[in-house]
């Protein structure tokens, strides 16, 4: 539960957007459907990463989050979409992740978290080159309630560039700012 009273899992899932296509760059599409991987960290009940693997049918897909209960439902549905030899997920607070093993590591509300910069320099390690970074932060008033609160353009820019990114650049979307991070 967030400082809202609201489950964390509520919360819309960043994978979901970019297997809907709406934010996935078009090299990393190619990767991820040629059989590369992708992170979700903070993936709540798993939605997002099965969509992914639905979306990029050769690509390994794992999901991390805080909460045991959500992993559990995450891998029960995994299991019951018979892509549980794809998609992994694991009860971790994603502040270690495996060097250069990721394509595309999506994140989201990174403000609401206390760890910013390990999980900054955690993510930017864990990329490929070339990899990227799919940064949402909410931007309306009721995201930011929900979410309790709003990380500023220069916030984000200056916590990237503390962890070693070399590009950020804003992305156009609705209800939500979303960043693209480069290594």
């Amino acid at each position: 539960m967030n400082a809202a009273g609201r489950s964390l899992d509520s919360r819309p899932s960043v994978a979901l957007w970019v297997a809907a296509g709406v934010v996935v760059p078009a090299e990393v599409h190619e990767r991820l459907r040629g059989g590369g991987s992708a992170l979700e960290i903070g993936c709540g009940g798993g939605l997002g990463c099965l969509a992914l693997a639905e979306a990029y049918p050769s690509a390994r897909i794992v999901g991390h989050d805080r909460d045991s209960d959500t992993i559990e439902r995450a891998r029960t549905l995994a299991r019951a979409a018979g892509l549980e030899e794809r998609v992994s997920f694991s009860v971790t607070v994603s502040d270690r992740l495996p060097r250069a093993a990721y394509d595309l590591v999506t994140l989201q509300a990174l403000s609401d978290r206390s760890d910013t910069h390990i999980i900054m320099n955690a993510v930017r390690n864990a990329l490929v080159p070339d990899g990227v970074c799919i940064l949402v932060e909410p931007t309306d008033r009721l995201t930011s309630r929900i979410w309790n609160r709003r990380a500023t353009p220069d916030t984000l820019r200056a916590l990237a560039e503390k962890a070693g990114f070399s590009r950020l650049r804003r992305l156009e979307g609705g209800s939500v700012d979303a960043y693209e991070l480069r290594r």
